[in-house]
């Protein structure tokens, strides 16, 4: 989507051509590093994700004095919901190891 906004407007881009260059020589890539490169990356976004909507919830929850565990929430979407991902235990594990967890990112 990101793309496609930033393409739309053809004048921006012309006045950003003169101002912007590309890369003049691409560097050499080695696959196997590229794709580690790339799955930590995805990774990193996977992480930053959670992080944003768990921080939102306990947000939420603080406001409107829900009382969300946000560790038992990882759980339960393990257990039961669409989500599913393995990933969700690491989750669980930092809200247990530290229930007033400013954000996954410091975990």
């Amino acid at each position: 989507l990101d793309a496609r906004f930033l393409a739309f407007n053809v004048e921006e881009r012309k006045a950003a051509s003169k101002i912007l260059s590309g890369p003049s020589a691409f560097p050499e890539v080695k696959r196997e590093q590229l794709v580690a490169d790339i799955r930590n990356a995805l990774y990193c976004s996977k992480i930053c994700s959670y992080a944003q909507g768990m921080n939102l919830i306990k947000e939420a929850s603080n406001t409107s004095g829900w009382g969300v565990d946000l560790g038992e929430a990882a759980r339960i979407w393990k257990a039961g919901c669409i989500i599913r991902a393995g990933f969700l235990d690491r989750i669980k594990s930092a809200y247990e190891r530290n229930p007033d967890l400013a954000s996954l990112l410091v975990d």
